[in-house]
């Protein structure tokens, strides 16, 4: 042993750092507190700070969430008694960044931006970088994607100036994702690319991470067998490295894309879904249980297990409101609504979309979530009511035009749902040829992610092109509502528009 205290303590770090590298937490642990012990009774702020801030991130990687930010604000102490600025606003973004993993976004918000100020006024650019990741990570949670992709991008520019490898090649794990939920899968491949070069070989942690996120790119592009093989890998990897965050997030990505490869393969589905529950629980992740949870209500959706599914969706949407998530709160809302509707609970379901429209009308445009808008406008040109579903398209863009993507994946399909309603093949051919047009300016494995509802609205459009009766019911094919959607909307029509019910009683839709 050292005659130097700290010395020792710091040879105890560095040797703590690595087993955390090779997946060994628990030899980690022991060996900072050998080093908290070998610094003794009255420790060098320093060298303690070290020690505490080491012991933090085992505990952060172990689930022990509150642990960790009580190690974090002990070092943070260290930090304040020597008036080192710089390290005072560092540690102050990484109590953000736990606040972050317990679901308290909005008090991480403010501690974050407190950081970044005086990281800035400082100069501590490698701090700042870190925040930007953080915050950056933040607003993708709460569904403020363009703030997000700025606060990437920025970190990014960063850690290249500083030539900080893994922190760039981190980023590009967020960016990546910020990508994927933008719709712009190249963006996504080039983020995933440019971490593989970043992460060292030996980095089996961050190396797994990135085979994950590009399984999550290649399943909304519909190549689900290349992602099922990219996940099995990653699977391994991190269960090899004892990451069970890891571990957690490859499965939620496993699950959905083996629900996306067919009926019989749902109960695999939900097993790994499950899992991941489990695992995001040990480690107190409450926003990624929630995610997975409503991955787990479609797979229960699909069973044709609706209570279950309304169970877990009810349980996300607690995790989410708790956590002060505006989109991901509106989109669980959205889904509920959805729901309630294949079940014929139409009221229930408008209700539910009202309240998940209240609270997205004000996000950027780019950050509408496009899947349960569409849904709304469904269902009220479903029931009958076109003159509300032209003004709500208008309000969605009311603050700026709609960008290509919005334009091919919300816009197009609804004005071409909307003069099917109107009987008018003219227009709806016009609407559903300039999305297409707009698909096919896009990279072709984008079409089966971007081009989904487009198609939907197309089928209905060449049925009504080749029938010799109208086939379509207020524009749609009786086949795509539930039956008991169905069965509430003609119960509707026959208290509300008795004529028009008796009407479709007599020619009824072919």
């Amino acid at each position: 042993m050292s005659d130097d205290p700290q010395s020792e303590a710091a040879r105890l770090v560095s040797e703590a750092s690595e087993l955390m590298r090779k997946g060994d937490p628990d030899e980690a642990m022991r060996r900072l507190r050998f080093a908290l012990d070998a610094l003794g009774k009255d420790p060098e702020p320093r060298a303690q700070a070290a020690v505490l801030e080491g012991i933090g991130s085992v505990q952060r990687a172990t689930g022990k969430l509150a642990e960790a930010e009580t190690s974090v604000r002990a070092a943070l102490a260290c930090w304040l008694k020597i008036g080192d600025r710089a390290e005072e606003a560092r540690l102050l973004g990484s109590v953000a960044t736990l606040r972050l993993l317990r679901g308290d976004l909005e008090d991480s918000e403010y501690w974050l931006n407190s950081s970044l100020t005086v990281l800035v006024e400082v100069g501590a650019r490698a701090g700042e970088a870190e925040v930007r990741r953080s915050l950056a990570t933040l607003h993708l949670r709460k569904g403020s994607l363009e703030r997000a992709h700025t606060e990437a991008l920025e970190a990014i520019r960063i850690f290249h100036e500083l030539d900080d490898k893994k922190g760039e090649a981190r980023v590009q794990i967020a960016a990546a994702q910020i990508c994927m939920r933008q719709g712009d899968f190249d963006g996504a491949y080039r983020a995933v690319d440019r971490g593989l070069e970043l992460f060292s070989p030996g980095d089996a942690s961050g190396m797994s991470t990135m085979r994950a996120i590009r399984a999550a790119a290649m399943r909304r592009e519909g190549r689900h067998a290349e992602a099922e093989q990219e996940l099995m890998i990653a699977v391994e990897q991190k269960r090899a490295i004892k990451d069970r965050s890891g571990e957690a997030g490859v499965l939620n990505t496993l699950g959905s894309v083996v629900m996306d490869l067919g009926h019989a393969r749902l109960p695999e589905a939900e097993r790994h879904f499950l899992r991941s529950i489990e695992l995001f629980q040990q480690m107190n992740d409450t926003q990624n249980v929630a995610n997975t949870l409503s991955n787990l209500a479609q797979v229960y959706k699909l069973l044709g297990r609706d209570n279950d599914a309304d169970v877990v969706l009810n349980d996300a949407l607690k995790i989410y409101r708790s956590a002060g998530a505006p989109e991901p709160v509106a989109s669980t809302i959205g889904a509920l609504a959805s729901y309630k509707a294949s079940a014929g609970n139409i009221t229930d379901a408008a209700a539910l979309f009202e309240e998940a429209f209240t609270l997205v009308r004000d996000f950027a445009p780019a950050d509408l979530p496009l899947t349960f808008l569409l849904h709304r406008l469904d269902l009220m040109l479903q029931r009958g009511n076109a003159k509300a579903a032209k003004a709500f398209v208008d309000e969605c863009f009311s603050n700026a035009e709609p960008s290509a993507l919005q334009r091919m994946r919300f816009v197009q399909p609804a004005r071409t749902r909307i003069a099917l309603f109107e009987c008018d093949l003219a227009a709806a051919r016009a609407a559903y040829d300039e999305g297409l047009a707009l698909l096919q300016q896009e990279p072709e494995h984008a079409h089966a992610t971007h081009g989904a509802d487009l198609e939907h609205a197309r089928s209905a459009l060449a049925d009504a092109e080749s029938s010799t009766h109208w086939p379509l019911y207020n524009g749609y094919r009786p086949a795509e509502l539930s039956l008991a959607l169905r069965r509430a909307l003609l119960d509707e029509l026959k208290t509300a528009r008795p004529q028009d019910y008796k009407r479709l009683q007599t020619h009824p839709p072919q």
